[in-house]
């Protein structure tokens, strides 16, 4: 229903403007996760972590995220700028997101199987460990997506005393 009401009634202002893509920065980008992914995933379980395979991923993927960052400090509309890093608030909070995801998906997965391979729970009662976790996420996402809304901020002040 909403998207149908989006596409019946929004009209967004057409102003026409020449772009450039970044086609540099979206290969390097695109080609130096995919080779950090595999060397992580490969690692241990199709090659040893020693190999020439697993280790040359790593490599590759240096070089190529190294080749990104420099294309994005000279690109006319970077994938990514880099001038957003000097901002404390884009740091910490993609710093944050990062262990948050690390914490939470690493509970997903590990939780369910300690609880059908250790505890002995059936799948389904396995699965059923996590509704408070799910539910606990729920309600502090919308408690914290109210406070920013009513007071209109998202930090913290740092003033002293």
């Amino acid at each position: 229903a909403a998207l149908a009401f989006i596409v019946a009634f929004f009209r967004p202002p057409q102003v026409s403007r020449r772009h450039s893509v970044d086609y540099v920065g979206l290969m390097t980008l695109g080609l130096g996760l995919c080779a950090l992914l595999l060397a992580t995933s490969w690692g241990g379980t199709q090659y040893p972590w020693g190999s020439w395979q697993v280790i040359s991923l790593y490599v590759a993927s240096a070089v190529i995220l190294t080749v990104f960052v420099a294309n994005e400090n000279y690109a006319v509309e970077p994938v990514l700028p880099m001038r957003l890093w000097k901002n404390s608030i884009f740091t910490l909070s993609n710093a944050s997101n990062m262990f948050v995801a690390m914490a939470m998906y690493g509970a997903v997965f590990y939780i369910p199987l300690y609880a059908q391979g250790v505890i002995g729970l059936s799948a389904t009662n396995s699965g059923a460990v996590l509704i408070p976790l799910m539910l606990s996420a729920i309600v502090v996402s919308i408690f914290v997506g109210r406070l920013i809304t009513r007071t209109g901020r998202y930090k913290g002040s740092c003033s002293p005393g």
